[in-house]
């Protein structure tokens, strides 16, 4: 089976559309195959079409559990979950279900509930050290969430990622995360130079002294992230948020600190998409991600659609200073560009396929958001002049 993706080449900033096989993954022994079978490469193009019960883990490698996989493909959850995780190799570092993910990565539409990642250094729920090329071409990590117990005996442990130079958004944890001493941690991410926004943590964040013992710390620890990594280029929690009741953590680097009771109101979350990305049981629960509640025909947040009735999905381009989207089907569809700031940098209006103009956008990376009705696709694109 085909899916139409896209395939940035930042040569003479030119993006080629390329069909490519997707590799479809429905049990735990087939995650397990990434990176270790020819037919299984570290830069393939992933989708999940079942929750997974990863409690097998907890046997693998002489107890060290599962093996965390280097990653720089594109890895799509469909809003399926992958359940109790289990990683403990304390001496080693970069360590989660994903190790380390390097740009052009993407990863989105992932659950991961009940993990338990236990590493040395560059720890996270998600992934280890989602790391950036030359500074400028970032990771993506988009609608995923964690829940469960982050550990580090070392520096650098997130909730969600250990070591972020990428770019998160509408992502959250709810894991409870340790560190040991002054090294950063944080709910969601625990050193962070790259760009977080629309996203939250609530649980809690503690210090691991040298006897073992949990001791909750402001400065030490961050409510959403702890280190901001001194990247001009980034280091910003932009509408992002974290509950200080029940992360035991008054301070953060980044994002703002709310209540308990302020986390579980819709008007808290400035500019937050609430119709088609994220949905609230005001006033009892925290925001919860749309894609992981459906499980129909229909697209959220670049989730495939299997109704053919729909056609393929826009195929987004770019060649000079132009956006060309070409679309096998006449319906009308609104396009964002989005900064790596989290910025929005331009919108379009049209229906079938079309061309824009960029002549006015700075230089850089951006993201590509692409909706039709019931449909929302996803895709990073450079501009240079």
């Amino acid at each position: 089976m085909k899916k139409l993706v896209i395939s940035v080449v930042t040569l003479f900033a030119f993006t080629l559309c390329v069909n490519a096989d997707v590799i479809y993954i429905s049990t735990f022994e087939e995650l397990c195959l990434i990176g270790n079978h020819e037919n299984y490469p570290l830069d393939g193009d992933y989708e999940l079409t079942n929750h997974i019960d990863a409690s097998p883990s907890k046997n693998m490698n002489n107890g060290q559990g599962f093996k965390p996989i280097r990653f720089n493909g594109n890895f799509n959850g469909n809003g399926f979950k992958i359940k109790n995780l289990y990683i403990n190799r304390p001496k080693e570092g970069v360590i989660g279900l994903f190790g380390r993910i390097i740009a052009p990565a993407v990863i989105k539409n992932l659950g991961l509930e009940d993990v338990y990642v236990n590493g040395e250094q560059n720890v996270g729920g998600l992934v280890g050290y989602s790391q950036s090329v030359s500074g400028r071409d970032r990771p993506i990590i988009s609608q995923c969430y964690t829940t469960g117990t982050v550990i580090a005996n070392n520096r650098y442990v997130g909730g969600l990622v250990g070591n972020n130079e990428g770019l998160i958004y509408d992502s959250y944890s709810t894991a409870h995360v340790e560190g040991a001493g002054t090294f950063p941690k944080g709910g969601l991410a625990g050193c962070h130079s790259g760009t977080i926004y629309n996203s939250y943590s609530i649980g809690v964040v503690l210090i691991i002294f040298s006897d073992n013992t949990p001791w909750p710390g402001d400065g030490l620890t961050g409510g959403i992230i702890n280190s901001s990594g001194g990247d001009p280029l980034g280091g910003d929690a932009l509408n992002s948020y974290w509950d200080y009741e029940t992360s035991g953590t008054m301070t953060s680097k980044g994002g703002e600190g709310k209540t308990t009771e302020e986390m579980m109101r819709k008007a808290t979350f400035v500019d937050w998409d609430f119709e088609t990305i994220w949905q609230i049981d005001e006033g009892k629960d925290y925001p919860k991600l749309r894609v992981f509640e459906s499980k129909g025909s229909s697209v959220f947040g670049g989730r495939v659609s299997r109704n053919p009735k729909n056609g393929a999905l826009p195929c987004i381009s770019v060649k000079g200073r132009t956006l060309n989207i070409s679309t096998p089907i006449n319906s009308a569809y609104n396009i964002r560009l989005v900064d790596m700031r989290g910025r929005t940098s331009a919108r379009f209006s049209a229906s079938g396929s079309g061309s824009f103009s960029l002549a006015k956008l700075p230089s850089g990376r951006y993201i590509a958001e692409v909706k039709t009705a019931g449909t929302k696709t996803t895709t990073a694109i450079m501009v240079q002049r």
